[in-house]
């Protein structure tokens, strides 16, 4: 009997060994030198293996790894958080995530030749490019009266990306540093006196110009700037001639009318 006894007490003893325990700043899981068989029977069951120094649970069929986080590939999964389902920090020097192929981004205003664009917190979207290229079209003539100044109408759009551009204006659809060239020609000043003036206007007033002397000959006024715009603000172009009589802008010339010789073109540099 008391053999028995001695034995009884040991094996209550081994048994409570392997139990999980509460302690007060810890939890003790099971210690294994090998995974024991994972089965449906030990679903759930958690080890730590103190072989390779890491903790697994049994999933019904095999013991997953739980100690670096290893998902099975593919992984998918779906969630609703008002802040993050997933946060990585890194409080290192290194980076806080690496990838080794393709990065697909949906859900955040996707669509095809748009960038990724951060605002002041970080947070990306998708933004599609803003541009415009418009030119005078007309074989015609453009009479400018003496010391009178004209907006001039680029009726023939090359291109227009968001549709920000109409007949003589650039609308701003966001804020940002935007780019914008232009080119004017004259026929030539009979008589040859006075000066023509190019000039930018935001929300009908100049902010830009560029003056030049009346010559007999042909000649182009050009404006080439990065300007600040604000969303909603409005650019054209007009010009005024100082002469003694009426002049005359073309759009044709040595190449005829396929010269393009007066244009107004932009597109968006960077977001602010």
């Amino acid at each position: 009997m008391k053999k028995l006894f001695i034995l009884l007490q040991f094996v209550s003893i081994a048994a409570f060994s392997q139990a999980t325990l509460l302690e007060p700043y810890a939890i003790s899981i099971p210690k294994v030198t090998a995974n024991p068989t994972c089965n449906v029977a030990a679903k759930g069951k958690q080890i730590f293996n103190t072989t390779s120094n890491k903790m697994f649970y049994c999933n019904g069929s095999s013991w997953i790894d739980l100690s670096g986080l290893e998902l099975t590939l593919p992984y998918t999964a779906t969630g609703s958080n008002p802040n993050y389902l997933l946060s990585i920090n890194n409080t290192g020097q290194g980076k806080a995530l690496k990838t080794n192929g393709g990065l697909q981004m949906t859900g955040v205003g996707e669509g095809m030749g748009k960038v990724l664009t951060s605002d002041a917190s970080g947070n990306a979207t998708w933004q599609g490019a803003v541009a415009f290229s418009a030119t005078y079209g007309g074989e015609s003539n453009l009479t400018v009266g003496q010391s009178a100044e004209i907006t001039i109408p680029f009726s023939t759009e090359t291109y227009d990306l968001n549709n920000n551009f109409s007949n003589t204006s650039f609308t701003a659809p966001v804020s940002g540093i935007y780019h914008l060239d232009a080119t004017i020609t004259w026929t030539g000043f009979s008589p040859a006196n006075g000066y023509g003036r190019l000039s930018l206007f935001k929300n009908d007033e100049a902010v830009y110009g560029e003056y030049q002397a009346g010559q007999q000959n042909a000649f182009s006024q050009h404006l080439s700037l990065d300007i600040k715009l604000f969303t909603n603000d409005v650019v054209k172009l007009k010009v005024f001639q100082s002469s003694t009589s009426e002049q005359a802008l073309t759009n044709t010339g040595l190449f005829g009318s396929t010269g393009n010789y007066m244009y107004f073109s932009g597109h968006l540099l960077t977001r602010q």
